[in-house]
């Protein structure tokens, strides 16, 4: 398992507006259900989870725009949305470093 931030879950954030401060991929190969799994992660600016979706890589895209979706209609997703557009949609890294 590996973690990798990511500019298309990053884009995907932003047309469904919702703060994409710190976004991470994680792969996963299960031999013994011979399947290949996604873990897409969201952080806030604080470094905390935000919104995480694990599924099968076929269906794990689809998922994190349907829970990005449903968030984004949250107040709490307008006010994020918001202070993220002020802040200019930054996409940092790892432990705050500004990619």
């Amino acid at each position: 398992m590996y973690s990798i931030t990511n500019a298309r879950l990053q884009r995907l954030g932003i047309e469904l507006h919702v703060p994409a401060w710190t976004v991470m991929v994680d792969r996963k190969r299960s031999t013994w259900e011979n399947t290949s799994r996604e873990i897409l992660v969201l952080l806030n600016k604080k470094g905390d989870q935000l919104l995480a979706v694990e599924e099968t890589s076929l269906n794990a895209w689809d998922k994190m725009a349907e829970v990005m979706a449903e968030y984004a209609e949250t107040e709490e997703g307008v006010a994020e949305w918001k202070r993220y557009k002020s802040d200019g949609c930054p996409m940092v890294g790892l432990f705050g470093i500004p990619l």
